[in-house]
């Protein structure tokens, strides 16, 4: 019996909690398609690393631009996202994972879908603050 065997396994890894979430661009766009409601990307253990793929407009004084990744546990991502979050409510509910990230991009341009209107009243609301 090796060590493994006999301590059940191999030990959990620790996470290091300062490490920063990495962000870059990547600009993929997809056709329309059919709407749903909004369901909440990248749940699941706090303490697995996921990506969230940011899909609205980018915030130029909100520290989010459009196909920005995130990458952290789901806790580091909503820390991240809690002030942009206060100002653009919105912006939680434009995530996508990457295996979601087409089916996302259809439902953001569908005219019926509920992302759509997200994205378009984000939209108006930037352009109304660069007007200011």
């Amino acid at each position: 019996m090796d060590d493994e065997e006999k301590t059940g396994g191999s030990p959990p890894e620790e996470e290091d909690p300062t490490e920063e979430i990495l962000a870059r661009d990547s600009g993929t766009e997809e056709d329309s398609a059919d709407g749903e409601e909004p369901t909440d990307p990248g749940g699941g253990d706090e303490k697995e690393r996921i990506q969230l793929i940011y899909i609205g407009p980018s915030l130029t004084y909100g520290g989010l631009r459009t196909s920005q990744i995130l990458q952290g546990t789901r806790a580091e991502i909503d820390a991240y996202m809690a002030q942009i979050v206060e100002k653009w409510p919105e912006a939680s509910r434009l995530l996508s994972t990457p295996e979601d990230l087409p089916e996302m991009l259809r439902k953001v341009k569908d005219r019926s879908s509920v992302y759509h209107k997200y994205y378009e009243d984000m939209l108006a609301r930037t352009r109304d603050s660069r007007k200011r």
